[in-house]
């Protein structure tokens, strides 16, 4: 899997799909509180996209995510998932018990809850974007001998 695959044709539908897939991918993030979707399937279809122009180029792949930084995102995700949770503790909640974040902002209770809601689902976009990736790019080395 570290030689080219695609032709030009692959190459050229990907090059005008991969914008719409990250678009599509995004979507269902944000909107994951108003229809079916949310951070799991907003994270699968952005590391889709990241693996469609792996799969077609190879090691000339035109968007390379390092080790690092992929790892770096997935804990950022957990960072974000764990910051909101922690919130409602200090605060003598529960663990991710929104009230907590709209009891102490009284202005638009409702949105404050959506937005904990919002924070949560980028976390887990976060880090199963980056957990899908890096299992691909483990895969893709193969075995070690």
């Amino acid at each position: 899997m570290n030689e080219e695959f695609g032709s030009k044709l692959l190459k050229q539908t990907a090059r005008i799909h991969f914008p719409f897939i990250l678009v599509f991918g995004i979507y269902v993030v944000v909107h994951g509180h108003y229809s079916p979707g949310g951070g799991f399937q907003g994270g699968v279809l952005l590391s889709m996209a990241i693996i469609l122009l792996d799969l077609i180029w190879g090691p000339n792949s035109p968007l390379k995510i390092s080790y690092s930084k992929l790892i770096k995102i997935g804990a950022l995700g957990i960072l974000f998932y764990y910051a909101i949770g922690a919130y409602s503790f200090v605060w003598g909640k529960n663990f991710l018990d929104y009230s907590a974040l709209s009891t102490h902002y009284t202005d638009h209770p409702g949105e404050i809850r959506a937005l904990g809601s919002f924070g949560i689902e980028l976390g887990v976009t976060l880090t199963v974007f980056s957990t899908l990736v890096l299992i691909y790019k483990k895969l893709q080395e193969g075995p070690r001998h």
